[in-house]
């Protein structure tokens, strides 16, 4: 019997160090959805100082149990998903500005699960986080 392999959790900002068809979890916000691709272009700003990532999560395996509401900007979300290789030959994008981050790096994750996170306590969720990686090393 196979089970499945587990997620990682890490910050948004680290889905670049990650390969295609690495496992991850972590907190996202949407930026905006395009519906003709199934794109959610999501952000979370952590660290500060870094180079801004945005995620662009494909939810079409997910779609049965979104809401219109994970959908809306602002939106903050728990997303379980694997590194995906950019799409050869498609504009992510589909013509929709996706962020207001210039510079920023694109990431692809599908997305397995989605769900809501609720009233985050981001600074909180930052700080754990850290803290959880810093007992790893």
């Amino acid at each position: 019997m196979s089970t499945p392999i587990p997620s990682k959790l890490i910050f948004l900002s680290d889905l670049p160090t990650h390969k295609a068809r690495d496992k991850v979890r972590f907190l996202a916000c949407v930026e905006t959805y395009d519906p003709v691709l199934g794109l959610l272009h999501c952000t979370h700003a952590y660290p500060r100082a870094s180079t801004p990532v945005i995620a662009h999560i494909q939810v079409n395996l997910v779609l049965e149990s979104l809401t219109h509401a994970l959908l809306q900007t602002g939106a903050w979300l728990n997303v379980i998903g694997y590194v995906a290789e950019r799409p050869p030959g498609r504009n992510p994008y589909g013509g929709v500005r996706a962020t207001r981050l210039p510079g920023a790096r694109s990431v692809f994750v599908q997305a397995v699960v989605v769900w809501e996170a609720g009233e985050v306590a981001v600074a909180q969720y930052e700080r754990a986080l850290e803290g959880r990686k810093a007992c790893a090393i």
